[in-house]
């Protein structure tokens, strides 16, 4: 074990140092997971160029909830596709014991503990400068969630998390690779009228994950079955167009996205958009977003019904059917979705796919 873990440091100092490539691509390098790459520096001395790591107690809420004492921070989740990155301070946790709920701050986080598996406490000093940061991962040793300290972050309280949840080195087991999860196609027969029927009773756009549980779909399933005017497919080309134009008219939008252990939300004015490569990327001063639209094999525009009026989305998914992001206008609970919103999705989110 030692063997493996001295030659995974090894592999990780050069490459790091030759190609300033992040944890997540290194780890796939070397054909293991990123929470494995961390553990092999449980162990290891911090040494000038190299890593130290902490694992840390499972006892995630409490974990969370102690995050407040960091200060200001950049909370991170993704999934293959999309990266949000919000710059802010954690707030108390709300939920329950397996739904956690962070409401209220510049960091809103959905928190699903039953996919939380490991987590490390990780001083990080082969790049120009020392970095601090919280990592947490799911059974098959990938990232669900990540807490990076910044230069005015409180380092006493980075120590304190260390000294009250963190654990002694102990004997660390290798996780084995996983299958990826296969293309999702629904060969069952279904009843398109009562799915719209249902659909258009609903009062609450959090109604829909019931709708989909009773009718035994997949949300892209749903879509498709149900058709318009609740859900038409756009081309995968249309989240530029759109982003573009909330930023050209100021109009403030949610953006969801995350994987089965995390939701982050971010709400607001959007700034500054690039597109370099296959990513298209949002760089404002408190908010990143990026996302790789290579990866968009389908792309939605969804209404539902709500005591509110229509709330309307634009829907982003991978080849595998998995949610890559959703876009919506920004609201206040009790108020209708703007209009401009639904607009701009007529207007630039219309492209009809090849």
């Amino acid at each position: 074990m030692r063997e493996r873990q001295s030659h995974i440091r090894a592999e990780f100092s050069r490459l790091r140092h030759q190609s300033r490539a992040r944890h997540r691509d290194i780890a796939a390098t070397l054909g293991i997971s990123e929470a494995d790459l961390l553990a092999a520096h449980e162990d290891a001395a911090l040494q000038p160029g190299g890593v130290r790591v902490i694992r840390m107690r499972p006892q995630w809420p409490e974990v969370l909830g102690a995050a407040h004492c960091l200060g200001t921070v950049m909370a991170l989740t993704r999934n293959a596709s999309c990266i949000l990155e919000n710059v802010g301070r954690y707030g108390p946790l709300g939920g329950s014991p397996s739904v956690g709920s962070m409401t209220g701050n510049a960091i809103d986080l959905r928190i699903f503990f039953s996919h939380w598996t490991h987590g490390f406490a990780v001083r990080d000093q082969s790049g120009p400068a020392e970095q601090c940061s919280l990592q947490f991962f799911d059974p098959t040793g990938t990232a669900v969630h990540k807490i990076f300290l910044l230069p005015e972050s409180h380092s006493g309280g980075f120590a304190e998390m260390i000294s009250r949840f963190g654990l002694s080195p102990s004997t660390w087991e290798p996780i084995g690779p996983t299958e990826p999860r296969p293309v999702r196609h629904s060969d069952r027969a279904q009843n398109p009228e009562a799915l719209r029927t249902a659909w258009a009773a609903m009062r609450d756009v959090h109604e829909f994950h019931e709708l989909l549980r009773h009718f035994s779909l997949q949300r892209l399933e749903a879509f498709r079955l149900a058709g318009q005017p609740y859900a038409r497919e756009v081309g995968t080309r249309s989240l530029y167009a759109v982003l573009a134009a909330v930023i050209d008219k100021c109009l403030p939008v949610m953006i969801f996205a995350g994987n089965p252990g995390a939701l982050q939300i971010h709400s607001g004015i959007l700034r500054n958009l690039t597109q370099s490569g296959v990513w298209t990327n949002i760089m404002d001063p408190d908010f990143n977003l990026h996302l790789r639209h290579d990866h968009i094999a389908s792309a939605w525009v969804v209404t539902k019904p709500s005591e509110d009026g229509p709330i309307v989305s634009l829907e982003l998914f991978d080849p595998g059917g998995e949610v890559i992001a959703m876009l919506f206008g920004a609201r206040l609970p009790g108020e209708p979705q703007p209009a401009a919103w639904s607009s701009i999705l007529d207007t630039y989110a219309t492209e009809i796919p090849a």
